[in-house]
């Protein structure tokens, strides 16, 4: 038997549970794999991209938007110099 202790925003718990449900649990929590999380931030390593694969620490952009917005500021900067 063992003992566990839950506690979120919307209060807490403790739970008795046997031995089976423990290493079920420890499985189930090993392969979770949460929806939100995206990845790490290739240029600073942060943990905060979002929705649009945006870091919220660096600015960074990731995925085919993030590609496609470097490589057209890659031309447009390689057009400005040039033109100069």
């Amino acid at each position: 038997m063992a003992v566990i202790g839950v506690r979120t925003a919307l209060g807490e718990d403790v739970f008795t549970l046997s031995d089976h449900v423990i290493r079920a649990l420890c499985r189930a929590l090993e392969s979770y794999r949460d929806p939100e999380d995206r990845g790490n931030c290739t240029k600073c390593g942060g943990r905060h991209l979002d929705e649009n694969l945006h870091c919220r620490d660096c600015g960074q952009l990731h995925g085919i938007l993030g590609q496609v917005i470097a490589e057209h500021a890659r031309r447009v900067a390689a057009s400005d110099e040039g033109a100069s």
